[in-house]
């Protein structure tokens, strides 16, 4: 089998260090944390305010689709986004997560229903995105209190987020964080109210990875559930200025999907004969235990050499 991959490779000049220590970074570009923002239930008013705020800070996030939703978007007066709209987020490098057929209560689903909400809209997403593999679940109303909907999420997908379970971030390495239990944090209303968490992020001892999520995205609130415009606007430029490229750069951006697929394609790499001569160092990046329904395999090597100038 063909392997593709990428592997971004960091020289560290290290007076203590041996020749050709490799190692696998926790994080993509061996930031010290991760960030992900997400959109739950794919509204219009989200689509028409929320991309442009992302892409001037050079972000992209994740769309929860609920996909009865999308797919009856006239139905129901514009609230929702069309597959159009969609589409054209993931071809600006948004992800698609499912959210379910419904939105349905697992709570009170049999086994059957809840098969039904989690493979129909995997290929509903699949089927109007052509060429896009749906990887991702996020549970409607944060529901796990009936174990099946985990065991069918693990049948479909490759990971699922839900509200604050373990911890308000996720410790990347050692990664012991159940995939279908993948935690994160709401930031509805003024999301200003949230910047501390970037701050905590930012002090963790360990790489950690934060997921905030809101819904709709309008100059107003239109619901409680729902974010603005305006403190969108501030919370990510506060994220910019002081973590991202505009500040300390010490963060790494990307929708969950991404940073999921970073850690599995860190965790099932193989750093393999490794040889020196020399100055010259050569080793084989082993790629063969990464699951195949990973899209994206890029990992990020740190070498320290014994050279103070590199």
């Amino acid at each position: 089998m063909k392997v593709q991959w990428l592997a971004v490779i960091f020289f560290v000049g290290l007076a203590s260090a041996t020749l050709g220590d490799i190692e696998k970074t926790p994080l993509k570009y061996d930031k010290a944390w991760a960030y992900s923002l997400t959109f739950d239930d794919s509204m219009q008013n989200m689509y028409q305010n929320a991309p442009a705020i992302l892409n001037k800070y050079g972000y992209t996030a994740t769309v929860g689709v609920v996909t009865s939703f999308v797919t009856d978007a006239e139905d129901y007066g514009g609230y929702y986004m069309n597959w159009s709209n969609i589409k054209n987020l993931q071809v600006k490098g948004w992800d698609v997560a499912s959210h379910s057929a419904t939105h349905f209560h697992s709570a009170t689903s049999t086994n059957s229903q809840i098969d039904s909400e989690l493979s129909q809209s995997k290929a509903a997403i699949e089927k109007n995105i052509p060429g896009y593999n749906a990887t991702y679940f996020i549970y409607p109303y944060g529901e796990i209190s009936n174990p099946y909907v985990m065991s069918a999420a693990a049948e479909y997908y490759s990971g699922a987020e839900v509200e604050y379970w373990g911890g308000s971030t996720n410790t990347v390495e050692p990664w012991t964080t159940d995939n279908f239990k993948i935690s994160r944090m709401a930031a509805y209303g003024d999301m200003t109210n949230y910047n501390y968490r970037f701050d905590d992020a930012s002090s963790a001892n360990e790489p950690v990875w934060l997921i905030e999520y809101t819904h709709g995205i309008s100059s107003e609130l239109s619901s409680e559930y729902d974010s603005t415009t305006d403190s969108l606007n501030s919370h990510l430029n506060y994220l910019f200025n002081k973590y991202g490229e505009g500040g300390s750069r010490e963060l790494w951006v990307a929708p969950s999907p991404r940073v999921l697929e970073y850690i599995e394609t860190r965790d099932d790499t193989a750093i393999k004969n490794e040889t020196i001569s020399g100055n010259e160092i050569t080793f084989e990046v082993d790629m063969s235990k990464v699951p195949s329904n990973v899209r994206d395999r890029s990992l990020s090597l740190k070498l320290s050499v014994p050279w103070k100038n590199v």
